[in-house]
């Protein structure tokens, strides 16, 4: 497989690589055919970027960082609403975190939605293949460019 993807193509394609790895434990020859990246360069994120480690619960944990961050975000907009009402407007580095804040938070819950979206097709794909392997393999090809379409 030649790599013909642009930087950004390749992250999004990481990021893909990650959640399958950890979320759904693919093997890396199946996540190469579904990125369309080498099973070595799979190998190569995997040990870079220790994977194994996060090999649980990848949604439970998402979902309590995402948690974490709102709370931070509600405390820092409360602590604003405390102040005299002519000084209720959040200072410019105040202004930089939130938006730090609702940025990591949009980026997971994003990463959380792709989860989902993979665990639904995952499990749709099961249900197709009990009935008529041609058209689950068919139904594969489709979702694996559904995935990639909305990365």
């Amino acid at each position: 497989m030649a790599n013909t993807h642009t930087r950004i193509e390749l992250e999004k394609l990481k990021e893909y690589a990650q959640i399958l790895y950890t979320g759904h434990q693919l093997t890396y020859e199946e996540i190469a055919e579904k990125t369309g990246v080498h099973e070595q360069t799979i190998g190569r994120w995997v040990a870079a970027e220790s994977w194994k480690r996060f090999q649980r619960n990848f949604q439970a944990e998402r979902e309590i960082q995402i948690g974490h961050l709102q709370d931070e975000l509600i405390k820092m907009n409360a602590n604003i609403r405390k102040r005299p009402e002519d000084e209720q407007v959040a200072t410019s580095k105040e202004a930089d975190i939130r938006r730090k804040l609702v940025r990591d938070i949009k980026d997971l819950e994003t990463a959380t939605s792709l989860h989902n979206i993979i665990a639904v097709c995952k499990s749709l794909l099961g249900f197709i293949r009990k009935a008529d392997l041609a058209k689950a393999k068919e139904f594969s090809r489709w979702m694996d460019a559904y995935i990639k379409s909305v990365l």
